[in-house]
């Protein structure tokens, strides 16, 4: 569900805390914490798939190994130093899964 407008909070009172990432030039950070549900959700809603009756046509297989390259990915180009977090909840409510 989220908190309204907390990122916007977030930049206008700690300005500092957003960066444009480019490969081995992120700031050194020591913690990362990932919210799961906008990767799960990007992977499945990728333009190659097709959602028919809340079916994906991706294969099970396809689908977690795009989750895992986009992990790799963002923590390739943090790189945190001490603890990677990926933070799940539970199951989404109908309306969301219709989404």
């Amino acid at each position: 569900m989220g908190v309204p407008a907390f990122f916007s909070w977030l930049v206008k009172r700690y300005p500092l805390s957003v960066h444009n990432l480019q490969f081995g030039q992120g700031p050194i950070v020591d913690c990362l914490y990932l919210d799961m549900n906008s990767i799960l959700y990007k992977c499945a809603k990728d333009d190659n798939t097709v959602f028919k009756d809340l079916v994906i046509k991706k294969d099970f297989e396809e689908l977690w190994l795009m989750i895992f390259n986009y992990i790799n990915t963002v923590v390739n180009a943090v790189g945190p130093k001490k603890l990677l977090y990926l933070g799940l909840d539970g199951p989404a409510p109908r309306a969301k899964q219709n989404q």
